[in-house]
């Protein structure tokens, strides 16, 4: 079952929000080796979520 662009993005969206929490403790807590982790994931994500052109399943085809 393919998923559709819209819930592609949901589930991206939710991955960052995810993330934000965890740096905040990782923050609190002067995790730095973490956040930069965090950060590396939070730029792959808005790579995906931003990409131009948007790859969809009927421009591939």
């Amino acid at each position: 079952m393919s998923m559709s662009e819209q819930e592609i993005n949901n589930n991206l969206f939710d991955q960052l929000h995810l993330l934000r929490r965890i740096k905040k403790v990782a923050a609190a807590n002067n995790c730095q080796p973490v956040i930069e982790i965090i950060e590396e994931e939070e730029a792959d994500i808005k790579e995906k979520l931003y990409q131009t052109p948007v790859l969809t399943r009927e421009e591939k085809e």
